[in-house]
């Protein structure tokens, strides 16, 4: 199985073979995108998540769940754009640019349906209207 690999910062003594997604929060190097991040740090995460609940204990974990991923939604879908358009597997590029059509599919299909029920609960008001007014009602 293909797994992606990166060093550490260079003045560090990390191991060039450590899995991405490792807990570890070395720095990634500039992947030629000109994108530069760090790994993802479980512990912080965790951390972080405790002090949430310390600081907002009348918030209920369902939404704190929902205002998590509504702030991280827009990250989230750029990093999927961004894969769609960089990413060096071309597996990961197809699959990432189905979802993001598929998304945008579904956002457009549901701005013109909920446009095509206005439009149409207004003709048949407006027929409504006009069968009412010849029948005096």
């Amino acid at each position: 199985m293909d797994e992606e690999y990166e060093s550490g910062p260079e003045d560090s003594a990390s191991d060039p073979t450590t899995p991405i997604g490792s807990n570890s929060t070395s720095s990634t190097p500039d992947d030629g995108n000109g994108v530069t991040g760090s790994l993802w740090d479980s512990d912080a995460a965790l951390d972080s998540l405790k002090l949430e609940r310390e600081f907002s204990p009348n918030e209920s974990d369902e939404e704190r769940t929902k205002r998590i991923l509504v702030q991280a939604g827009p990250q989230a879908a750029m990093s999927i754009v961004q894969l769609a358009m960089h990413a060096t597997n071309e597996n990961t590029r197809l699959n990432a640019a189905k979802y993001v059509t598929d998304v945008a599919r579904d956002i457009v299909s549901d701005t013109i349906g909920a446009s095509w029920e206005t439009i149409l609960a207004g003709a048949i008001k407006q027929v409504e209207e006009h069968a009412n007014e010849g029948s005096g009602n």
